[in-house]
């Protein structure tokens, strides 16, 4: 990803969250779920700005930024937790499903971890 990936991604979802304000505003009639997705819209946009800006303004300084790693145990943990979360409405099997990859997801990433420390990069 490129240093400006993470303003790239912010604006991308400001733009989503724009047009499902759009769609939302054609079928619903009340204001405030109208209200709250065009505010989550406006401050991702807000924050995308923020970073872009941030980053250019550190990169002109000449302060040095740290690159993270891609993990995708983290990934595997933050869908585990989504899926454990959703399971409390759409039915216990995703909860026993999100607890699962989550116990996966933690060992994998203990696993990551360790590695990371073996190697001297932690």
């Amino acid at each position: 990803m490129t240093r400006s990936g993470g303003a790239i991604v912010l604006f991308a979802w400001a733009l989503l969250l724009a047009a499902l304000t759009a769609m939302l505003w054609i079928w619903v009639s009340a204001a405030l779920e109208v209200a709250l997705l065009g505010g989550a819209a406006a401050a991702s946009a807000l924050l995308g700005m923020y970073v872009r800006f941030d980053r250019r303004a550190k990169r002109e300084a000449g302060e040095l930024q740290p690159v993270p790693d891609l993990s995708l145990p983290t990934v595997t943990v933050a869908i585990a937790l989504a899926a454990t979360a959703v399971g409390a409405t759409a039915g216990l099997w995703l909860v026993w499903f999100g607890l699962g990859a989550l116990c996966f997801g933690v060992a994998w990433l203990i696993r990551e971890l360790a590695g990371a420390r073996r190697a001297g990069r932690s």
